[in-house]
């Protein structure tokens, strides 16, 4: 993917499902974009887990073993490889945000493993747009953004979608009135 202007790439964003997206693959889902570029968007969704563990996963991909336990999330209705998200920079294969990196190649898959980090997301399946159709899904009203925190991509509390949705909706108020800054706590004006 080539890289886009750093002001219209929405990389290192949430998307985050309207209540109104009745799409069961996206229904109440928050979404990291890993990618955002003309090329297209790439992410995963990040609070769909499976009731699958790494180590269940990877005994059908792979001849060996692992002692990996960390849960294996369902990350889009696209196939592909088995992919991590972590913190790790020397195993990265694309930097998402400071501090936040996605891997895909097995080597660097196996050594995420072996790591004690406990910022460790596991996915199979992802989301893909082409070029324009994630802005066009926006701007229909599916999906609000946000950037994007390291304790968001690493949340793994059941209610995630609702308390970013209750993030979001205050922020998005705000924007569609153009009101450029919001205040920390607004009741002190």
């Amino acid at each position: 993917m080539t890289e886009p202007e750093e002001s219209k790439s929405m990389k290192a964003h949430l998307l985050i499902a309207s209540p109104e997206l009745l799409d069961p693959n996206f229904a109440k889902t928050v979404v990291l974009l890993i990618d955002h570029n003309g090329d297209g968007s790439l992410g995963v969704v990040l609070n769909r887990p499976t009731n699958r563990s790494i180590a269940d996963i990877w005994k059908q991909i792979h001849e060996d073993e692992t002692s990996c336990k960390a849960p294996v999330f369902w990350g889009g209705p696209v196939a592909g490889p088995l992919m991590v998200i972590h913190r790790i920079e020397a195993l990265a294969d694309i930097e998402i945000m400071p501090g936040v990196y996605f891997s895909t190649t097995k080597n660097n898959i196996d050594s995420v493993m072996e790591s004690d980090s406990p910022d460790i997301r596991f996915f199979i399946g992802c989301a893909g747009w082409s070029p324009g159709q994630l802005e066009s899904e926006i701007d229909e009203g599916s999906w609000g953004i946000l950037p994007a925190t390291h304790s968001h991509v690493f949340d793994g509390r059941a209610d995630f979608w609702k308390r970013i949705e209750q993030e979001l909706s205050p922020k998005a108020i705000f924007q569609n009135l153009g009101v450029r800054g919001l205040p920390p706590d607004p009741s002190v004006n």
